[in-house]
C-alpha cells in the first residue's frame, strides 16, 4: 500500500499549492523574477570586468607584464602599491572595484596583471 500513501500525499500537496495565500504567491513570483535576472546580471558583470581589464591592459585583455590572457587569472593592480589604503578608505572589493573604476572614468594608477605577476610584484616590494 505505499503507492496509495504516496498518491494521498501528492494530492495533499496539490491542495496546499492551489490554496496558498496571495502574499505567498507574490513572494514566490518575486523570487522567480529575481532568479530569472541572474544570468543577465552575470553577463553584465562579466562585460564590465572585461571592459575594465582591457582598458588597463593597454587595450588588450592580457597581463601587461607576461601577456597571460586567461580571464580567471587576471585582476586589477595598483601601480603605486596603495591598494590597502584605498580599500580602507573606500571599502571596494570584488566586482565593486571594476564598477567603481568604470564609473570614475578609468582613473590612472591601475594596470591589469595576472595573479602570478601580482605575487611577484608584492614579493619584490616587500623584500
Amino acid at each position: 500500500m505505499p503507492y496509495k500513501d504516496k498518491e494521498v500525499e501528492n494530492e495533499r500537496r496539490r491542495e496546499l499549492w492551489h490554496n496558498r495565500t496571495p502574499e505567498q504567491r507574490e513572494k514566490r513570483r518575486e523570487r522567480e523574477r529575481i532568479r530569472a535576472q541572474l544570468p543577465e546580471q552575470k553577463q553584465r558583470r562579466l562585460a564590465t570586468k572585461i571592459e575594465v581589464l582591457t582598458y588597463y591592459g593597454k587595450g588588450i585583455l592580457a597581463c601587461v607584464i607576461c601577456g597571460e590572457v586567461r580571464l580567471a587569472c587576471l585582476s586589477i593592480d595598483h601601480i603605486d602599491n596603495n591598494g590597502a589604503e584605498e580599500r580602507k578608505s573606500r571599502i571596494k572589493y570584488g566586482f565593486n572595484v571594476y564598477k567603481h573604476l568604470k564609473s570614475q572614468g578609468f582613473p590612472k594608477g591601475y594596470q591589469t596583471l595576472c595573479m602570478n605577476c601580482q605575487f611577484i610584484k608584492a614579493h619584490e616590494y616587500h623584500y
